[in-house]
């Protein structure tokens, strides 16, 4: 696990914004500009102590396969 970054906001798109994801989650971004806003919003919010969010990226890779 690692914080988001701005360019995770592809593997963002790509991994919740799929259908068989979104039928056990919220929808997820759609767009690049979505999801960067969502990355935004996540460093923020944990600056002020109000939130936590850090993305999966398992051994070898490199995208965020998901987040906790």
């Amino acid at each position: 696990m690692r914080a988001l970054r701005p360019t995770d906001a592809g593997s963002l798109v790509a991994t919740l914004g799929s259908s068989a994801v979104e039928q056990y989650i919220s929808p997820g971004p759609t767009t690049l500009d979505e999801a960067g806003g969502f990355i935004d919003w996540t460093r923020r919010a944990c600056q002020a102590g109000r939130y936590l969010c850090f993305g999966i990226v398992p051994n070898g890779r490199t995208d965020v396969v998901g987040l906790f």
